[in-house]
């Protein structure tokens, strides 16, 4: 038994009277007589306590660990206490037990009464020690307290970030593993790397202290979905491990000699930050070199502090002096553009094998962006189904679709022309006929500019929308709103989309053309819950009737997120916009979307009921069944994410680029791959491995699994209901209310 004597005059108890005693002494015992009825016990009449009050004593404790406890002798009030003499005495004497030789440690404290318990380093039989705590005044008067003594917690291991989850075949990448709790006063982790049916590279070294790289070279080639599994082992404790996947991918794909022409859109803007930044442009890549360009700029700064109306964006064109472009380790491409103001821009991200590219970063800040080859600077002609999205006058959203009949030299008409504005809030909205426009001659670079505005027949115009094109191939353009920032009876707003040709249906398309064609779809924007996306399928019959399934995910919890059996209407002109209504399963509220056609089973498409509004994409699906190996080979992955980041007040907008194999199986298609996530709360992206599942259907609506998209929790599995289009194309969309992820697969050669 160990025992402990403490000072005095830092007793808690006697403290209380240290200021009173001895001027006030005299008082306070007539006081306590006159209202107890009784007289006290005085100093020299050795009183004896009445308990031991034990504090602070914990409950449990890891072995190893300590604490302080504390307990003193407890008194009658009538007692009077002096604590210059420690009279009458509080102090207490402590002692340990427990089912084994060693119950700990205890030590003293500069607090009278008060020790410090250190628990024994390993625990003890039972699992518990008592502590007694007895009164030095009288050995018969005590308390105890019982500590559960638990083992260590387990060593953690935790993959230093940012974790890169794709390497190029015959590329290093390192890794680095922090250990706590680790046993051992030199803590280690052992490094292993394991595949299937496939060499699966080396790291260096082996074994590694917390935090210290290691290494990983990948194998020289690759096979088709080939990912590998880093694993560091704990060497004190080797049931402890942490892992991860990573891809390996092929040598990057690099920009052919060429023109691209790209879209972005950011809330960076030459280095600053901004509310909104728009860019759409072409540059010549030529043996790693950019040799020119141009593009078109619109930023529109933060609007908060104004009263009134918002400043409009202010917009630019530069030609693009220089630049160059490479591969990077992780199967990236960075492309820097030199501009005629001085500005650098850097963009960062995936080039597929055919050109085509969708980047994550612009200036190192998250952005979604595209890039495409460009094949011709022709003048563009006949109808095109176009769309714009964006943000209007004021910042608020705006999206705008319809079909620009280019009928004549560098003109259009008018005819055939209609644009679709669902604008609930404004004077004007709804389908509105286009009046005749100039069209300008392209430039060396293929840029164009037209107007949008309303014909004379309209019965509430709308404000004209200038427009810049950018001819990317025969059939493609990319638009960009120009021009009308500094004249306030134009639009003034910022808008950005694409325009698709009609081709040789311009002006001919029919109900009976449309029969029995389904259409798979895809869009986001705006709902009452906030932002929201949609997919699905839709079949026209021959009497005006649609039918199909369609998935509705948001992050508010409330809707049914599963595909849903819907029903409507729908009405087509010749002009290839068709109205389609009343679209609902009879208990969602019914809503209404318009596609506007385009040659090569491509339509745009918009959703609009009431305060719900969104933009995107429709795709001829093929008539064939589909089966397990529908899907299969090498496909790149862009996708659009809205997640909820930790401490975030409201939802943030990423983007996700890569590339999958899907390798059928009997009973489900497999995707393993790597893409590039966007982080805008960190200002940051990381690579992350996918892998996923999905249950083949005759219909092409397959039910799965992704992990690897999840922002926040990179390893968790999400939900997704797959949208077959064609062997070559497919939708995939988020179904579960962790996220909202919208995403289209294309195949690569």
């Amino acid at each position: 038994m160990r025992s402990l004597k403490a000072m005095s005059d830092a007793l808690p108890q006697a403290s209380l009277f240290k200021a009173l005693l001895p001027l006030f002494a005299s008082a306070l015992v007539l006081t306590l007589t006159a209202c107890m009825g009784s007289t006290p016990t005085l100093p020299g009449q050795n009183p004896k306590p009445t308990s031991v009050l034990f504090s602070g004593a914990p409950t449990s404790m890891p072995v190893g660990t300590s604490a302080t406890i504390d307990a003193s002798a407890v008194y009658a009030n009538s007692v009077v206490i002096n604590p210059a003499t420690n009279t009458p005495n509080m102090l207490v004497n402590y002692s340990l037990q427990c089912g084994s030789a060693n119950c700990g440690m205890l030590a003293g404290n500069v607090e009278v009464g008060a020790a410090t318990y250190t628990a024994p380093a390993a625990v003890p039989t039972g699992s518990t020690v008592t502590i007694t705590a007895t009164a030095q005044a009288d050995s018969a008067i005590s308390a105890k307290a019982t500590i559960t003594i638990t083992p260590p917690p387990p060593p953690t291991l935790t993959f230093v970030a940012p974790v890169q989850g794709s390497v190029q075949a015959g590329a290093q990448a390192q890794y680095a593993v922090t250990i706590a709790n680790d046993p051992s006063a030199t803590p280690q982790v052992n490094w292993t790397v394991a595949c299937t049916g496939a060499a699966c590279g080396a790291v260096a070294p082996t074994t590694t202290t917390s935090g210290q790289k290691v290494t990983y070279t990948a194998p020289a080639a690759t096979s088709n979905g080939l990912v590998v599994t880093l694993t560091a082992t704990s060497v004190s404790t080797p049931s402890d491990s942490v892992s991860t996947d990573v891809a390996i991918l092929p040598p990057a794909q690099t920009l052919a000699s060429g023109s691209y022409v790209f879209q972005l859109q950011s809330s960076y803007a030459n280095g600053s930050p901004a509310a909104l930044a728009m860019d759409t442009g072409v540059f010549t890549a030529a043996n790693g070199v950019v040799t020119g360009g141009e593009e078109d700029l619109l930023v529109n700064s933060f609007c908060g502090g104004y009263t009134g109306q918002c400043p409009p964006a202010q917009a630019s064109e530069h030609k693009v002096v220089g630049g160059s472009y490479t591969g990077n380790s992780d199967g990236t491409t960075k492309i820097t553009l030199q501009l005629d103001s001085g500005t650098t821009q850097t963009l960062t991200g995936v080039v597929s094998a055919n050109g085509q590219g969708f980047t994550a970063q612009i200036d190192g800040v998250p952005a979604l962006v595209s890039l495409r080859p460009q094949t011709s600077t022709a003048a563009p002609k006949g109808g095109y189904a176009f769309a714009l999205n964006g943000q209007s006058y004021d910042q608020g959203p705006a999206w705008m679709t319809g079909v620009l009949n280019i009928d004549g030299t560098n003109s259009a008409s008018g005819n055939g022309s209609v644009l679709d504005i669902p604008a609930p809030n404004l004077s004007y909205g709804g389908e509105e006929a286009l009046a005749a426009t100039a069209v300008t001659a392209p430039d060396s670079y293929g840029r164009i500019v037209f107007a949008l505005s309303p014909a004379a027949s309209d019965n509430v115009p709308f404000p004209p929308v200038y427009v810049a094109g950018y001819v990317i191939d025969s059939g493609h353009m990319a638009l960009m709103e120009v021009g009308d920032q500094t004249d306030n009876s134009n639009f003034q707003g910022q808008l950005m989309g694409q325009a698709v040709s009609q081709g040789a249906q311009t002006g001919a398309f029919t109900a009976a053309g449309l029969a029995n064609q389904s259409y798979v779809f895809g869009v986001q924007g705006l709902s009452n819950n906030g932002y929201g996306d949609l997919a699905g399928v839709l079949t026209f019959n021959a009497t005006g009737g649609v039918s199909g399934l369609m998935t509705i995910s948001d992050l508010s919890g409330t809707q049914a997120q599963q595909p849903l059996q819907v029903t409507g209407s729908y009405t087509i002109e010749a002009n290839g916009r068709i109205a389609i209504t009343n679209v609902t399963n009879g208990s969602i509220y019914p809503w209404s979307m318009v596609m506007d056609l385009a040659e090569n089973g491509r339509a745009l498409a918009m959703t609009y009921t009431g305060q719900d509004i969104a933009g995107g994409e429709a795709y001829l699906r093929a008539t064939s069944t589909f089966s397990a190996t529908s899907l299969n080979g090498a496909y790149g992955l862009n996708a659009s994410v809205l997640y909820t980041a930790p401490s975030a007040t409201a939802s943030v907008q990423s983007t996700a680029q890569g590339s999958v194999s899907a390798i059928p199986g009997g009973s489900s298609v497999d995707l393993t791959g790597f893409a590039n996530i966007a982080v805008p709360a960190a200002n940051t992206s990381e690579s992350n491995a996918i892998s996923g599942s999905f249950s083949p259907a005759t219909d092409g609506v397959m039910a799965g699994t992704l992990t690897g998209l999840n922002v926040t929790s990179p390893t968790k599995a999400g939900q997704f209901t797959l949208y077959q289009i064609d062997t070559g194309h497919a939708l995939v969309i988020e179904d579960d209310s962790a996220q909202e992820t919208l995403g289209l697969l294309t195949a690569q050669p």
